[in-house]
């Protein structure tokens, strides 16, 4: 997952990963198309450098999100729940 700006607003800068639509599905839940950025990008470098501009609840989940097949996923699902459902397992 990378930052995307939603805005140039405060608090509207977001962890999330890119759908095939080319929206933004961020930690904290938000779905947005991201604001371009110079040279074609549309996620920052790396770490946003203005503290102000970051999404609290997205920060939170970055802190202290669990390994990528725990329990997020941009569908609001988990991996593993998915594949319990798909299985029918339960373990």
């Amino acid at each position: 997952m990378t930052w995307f700006l939603r805005s140039m607003g405060d608090r509207d800068t977001h962890h999330g990963v890119v759908g095939p639509d080319g929206a933004v599905a961020a930690a904290c839940g938000a779905r947005f198309t991201p604001r371009p950025l110079p040279y074609d990008r549309v996620s920052l470098p790396g770490y946003p450098q203005d503290r102000d501009q970051i999404c609290p609840a997205c920060e939170h989940h970055r802190r202290t999100r669990r390994p990528a097949s725990a329990t997020w996923s941009p569908t609001g699902v988990s991996t593993r729940a998915r594949h319990q459902f798909s299985t029918g397992s339960r373990g």
